[in-house]
């Protein structure tokens, strides 16, 4: 059975046309195509160290392209038709919608723009709330496209174990854990 994308759109209850979800996937590509080179903003002794510690430096293959763009062409409209309005936001969090704005510019709220509205994905609120100490640890996330944020919070992490097994930032935070630790890796990434 063929299935449409505007059909799957609608079936999720999503006003944006099949055209617009398109374009905006095509934008967050084209800045993920960017970062596909293995040994790009590297001086010639970090990659010769890099590939003395074993990274293959060889250009990816056009499979290996293709694979990853597809998964972040499907990770990004998930997190785009699960996403909340600034309005919609601003009544989970029980403020006014200028609030939003400002938690968003000041990177407290993460958020993204599509085709000049913001989105919010709904992934940092968890049975109607945020996630505890959440505020305090994306201003230290560098990275700003939705696809790699929600990524980092959400990849399970040795750093993170509790009793032996890696969890999530967001498994952490839900959890109530200090919101510190998750910091000090987002700090330390952005040292690498």
């Amino acid at each position: 059975m063929l299935v449409r994308v505007q059909e799957v759109l609608e079936s999720a209850g999503l006003q944006e046309s099949e055209d617009m979800i398109a374009a905006v996937i095509a934008d967050q590509l084209a800045a993920v195509r960017q970062t596909l080179d293995r040994t790009a903003g590297w001086s010639p002794g970090e990659s010769e160290l890099l590939r003395a510690g074993g990274l293959d430096s060889a250009p990816l293959t056009r499979q290996e392209v293709d694979a990853l763009m597809t998964e972040v062409a499907a990770t990004y409209a998930q997190l785009a038709a699960s996403s909340l309005s600034v309005v919609e936001a601003a009544r989970v969090l029980e403020v006014d919608s200028s609030r939003v704005r400002q938690r968003l510019t000041e990177r407290t709220l993460h958020g993204f723009k599509l085709r000049r509205q913001w989105r919010i994905p709904a992934w940092q609120f968890v049975g109607g709330r945020e996630i505890p100490g959440l505020s305090e640890v994306l201003p230290q996330v560098t990275v700003h496209d939705p696809v790699s944020v929600y990524e980092f919070l959400s990849t399970p992490t040795l750093d993170l174990a509790t009793d032996g097994e890696p969890i999530t930032a967001l498994q952490w935070l839900s959890a109530g854990r200090p919101p510190a630790r998750v910091r000090e890796i987002a700090a330390a990434l952005t040292r690498t």
